[in-house]
């Protein structure tokens, strides 16, 4: 019965795994999949589609969670192998992330106390 029960949580374990992995695969490949399109297209290097693809960096990153978001705000202080546009919008990570995890903490220290 002990093996049964630990079985079920290996499976249950191991489909959490796999779409936490199939969610970073997707955003991942969908994002890269754009920037490929216009590369094709010959719009990569325009203002308008830059700005865009830096926002939805900036979004990604963010609904990819905590580790993703820490990404962006390294490479928001790495001008020799990120440009400009995108470190403009990947530093926004630095301010709202910093601000969304004191919130959060505050409220933690509040409930408690």
């Amino acid at each position: 019965m002990l093996m049964h029960l630990l079985l079920l949580l290996l499976l249950l374990l191991l489909l959490l795994l796999q779409a936490r992995v199939t969610q970073i695969v997707v955003g991942l490949g969908t994002y890269t999949g754009a920037l490929m399109v216009d590369h094709l297209t010959g719009s990569r290097d325009t203002p308008d589609v830059v700005r865009v693809r830096a926002q939805q960096l900036r979004e990604l990153l963010t609904s990819l969670g905590p580790s993703f978001i820490k990404a962006g705000q390294v490479l928001a202080n790495r001008p020799d192998i990120v440009r400009e546009d995108y470190m403009n919008e990947l530093c926004i990570l630095q301010v709202r992330g910093a601000g969304a995890g004191a919130g959060r903490k505050e409220g933690v220290f509040k409930d408690r106390a």
